[in-house]
């Protein structure tokens, strides 16, 4: 069957409601440049009524800490977000010693000064209204330490990519061998998910990556789902605030709503 004949069956077929087997039709292929279509993954947090999981946010910080951090940044959320309603709910000692664990620039000495006498920049313990710290001084030094790649934030980036939670668990969980028509660019990995299938990021989650003091099973699915959710509170993380909100508002509109139907019937029906 060509090209054109398929795409007319399929036409003729909307239009009467009929539906095509997929074999019926030419199989979909990614375009030149474009990676294949994210999976689809059932996410905690989607939905009207949906909320975040408490312990999905734990491991998935977890994650990020022990294997994501090297790399990527999160400049954007505060540590001691970590502590407060909506988020992953780490204790106030659990948050204190989350921060006491990075080191930041210190402000000016007595001298006023930033660096030391042998020129390296002065550095203080993280407090918990510090923001997590880069892992690399500037973006020269990120950039020779990955091939010329730079590691982007994290703290968006799921807002930041078409697909949001179900590209970047792709992404996780999408690396694989090149086909042979395919030749690899050296450094760079393959990923069907990625535009132009070639990543500059090595695979970085593994079976066993991390341990989870929880006992999870620590699987590549079950450590690209912990991490997608963490990185979805760090892009939205009053998202359970603004669901309830938007549920009290509606709840109000219909309550008003109906006030007014009952105080017209009652008021105004009859006088016309």
């Amino acid at each position: 069957m060509t090209k054109r004949e398929s795409l007319k069956r399929l036409a003729i077929a909307a239009l009467l409601g009929i539906a095509v087997p997929v074999s019926a039709a030419e199989p979909a292929a990614p375009e030149a440049g474009e990676g294949l279509e994210p999976k689809s993954v059932e996410w905690e947090f989607e939905g009207p009524f949906g909320t975040y999981d408490r312990a999905a946010l734990q491991r998935g910080f977890q994650v990020y800490k022990e294997v994501c951090s090297a790399c990527h940044s999160l400049s954007f959320v505060a540590i001691r977000t970590l502590g407060q309603p909506g988020g992953p709910q780490f204790s106030e000692a659990e948050v204190r010693a989350i921060a006491a664990g990075y080191k930041v620039p210190a402000g000016p000495n007595e001298q006023g000064s930033t660096v030391d006498a042998n020129g390296a920049p002065l550095m203080r313990e993280a407090a918990a209204s510090d923001v997590f710290p880069a892992p690399f001084p500037n973006e020269q030094a990120g950039r020779a330490a990955n091939n010329g790649a730079l590691p982007p934030d994290l703290s968006l980036i799921v807002k930041a990519r078409v697909g949001g939670p179900n590209y970047i668990y792709s992404i996780l969980t999408g690396y694989g061998q090149a086909p042979a028509h395919i030749t690899m660019t050296p450094g760079m990995s393959y990923n069907p998910y990625f535009p132009g299938g070639q990543i500059a990021m090595p695979q970085p989650l593994n079976m066993g990556s991390v341990t989870y003091s929880d006992g999870t099973a620590n699987t590549l699915e079950q450590q690209a789902h912990d991490v997608v959710t963490f990185l979805t509170w760090a892009a939205e993380p009053t998202m359970e605030e603004r669901k309830h909100l938007g549920f009290n508002v509606m709840a109000f509109l219909l309550l008003f709503t109906g006030l007014l139907f009952f105080s017209y019937r009652l008021v105004w029906h009859g006088q016309h």
